[in-house]
């Protein structure tokens, strides 16, 4: 386990340790979006383990073709190997990690607050786990029980507003630190060059455009 952000060579850590490694677990690739160096290491890394038939696994949010920010020797190497899309949990299996993680934290949630909590909640077993230790602090808080009244009252999803381009590309710019001209611009700094593949997968997935 190593930290990307360190000045500590994670090549460097691992050549210590590579004959003792079975198995590499690696979340989110994205983030050696703009490390070069970094790529270079992990590169040389799953050298070693794949040409040592170790096992590999990496999550991204995106597949291996949809990773511009990526080496293109690097980007190969995932192509190379199975991919697997994982969906969402369906509303059964929701509500039985709903009912485990309640049982973890000593909840006494009845099942039709659980229900509702797994039919509207679609996406992530965090968000799943978030809305449920959002409605225990509010149950604590007010001293009474989680009732289905109470979940849907601490869970009504809020109005928001019609999503625009000009929303896409602002959201964006702030959370990249550019601004939204350098988006639509011929800049190809890296972190430009990472929000403006971002924007315009939003444009084309959220907008249709």
């Amino acid at each position: 386990s190593w930290d990307l952000s360190s000045t500590v060579s994670p090549w460097s850590v691992f050549s210590k340790t590579s004959s003792s490694l079975d198995l590499l677990l690696f979340e989110d690739v994205s983030g050696l979006g703009g490390k070069e160096q970094t790529q270079e290491s992990f590169f040389h890394i799953f050298e070693e383990l794949y040409q040592s038939n170790r096992q590999i696994v990496i999550t991204s949010q995106t597949p291996p073709q949809s990773m511009p920010y990526l080496e293109s020797k690097l980007r190969s190497r995932l192509e190379g190997g199975l991919i697997a899309t994982l969906q969402p949990p369906d509303p059964p299996t929701r509500l039985l990690i709903l009912k485990a993680k309640a049982q973890q934290l000593g909840l006494a949630a009845p099942q039709e607050a659980l229900e509702y909590i797994a039919q509207t909640t679609p996406h992530s077993v965090r968000d799943l786990e978030g809305k449920l230790l959002r409605l225990k602090a509010l149950a604590g808080a007010h001293g009474s029980p989680l009732t289905l009244d109470l979940a849907k009252q601490a869970l009504r999803p809020e109005e928001t507003e019609p999503l625009s381009p000009e929303t896409v590309l602002a959201k964006v710019a702030s959370f990249f630190q550019v601004s939204p001209e350098d988006l639509v611009s011929r800049k190809r700094t890296p972190r430009t060059v990472l929000a403006r593949h971002l924007a315009v997968f939003l444009l084309r997935e959220e907008l249709g455009l």
